[in-house]
């Protein structure tokens, strides 16, 4: 009889995921979180391939890799927002816009 084991890739797969997603507004915060969600999630799936006994962590896996990459999109979604936000208020400062 195997016992389940804890897979603490799938484990901050998913909670850097989910807080990738809660702080997607903040644009470097969220990707980097984002990032680290789908690292992890990817290394989690290399250790479920090898070691059958954590077939368990799947579908932690799986939601890490999912939440990694929604807020990974979510914060490049606000980090090209804020950009063209920038430098459209410079432009209407400067006087520079298009009439």
């Amino acid at each position: 009889m195997s016992t389940q084991q804890s897979n603490s890739k799938a484990v901050l797969a998913l909670v850097m995921g989910i807080i990738s997603i809660v702080l997607s507004w903040v644009p470097i915060v969220g990707t980097v979180l984002g990032i680290l969600a789908i690292v992890f999630a990817n290394q989690s799936k290399r250790l479920i391939a090898e070691n059958p006994d954590f077939a368990s962590t799947k579908g932690m896996t799986t939601g890490g890799l999912v939440t990694g990459i929604i807020g990974l999109c979510l914060s490049v979604i606000y980090l090209i927002y804020w950009i063209f936000a920038i430098f459209f208020l410079m432009a209407m400062e400067s006087g520079e816009m298009i009439r």
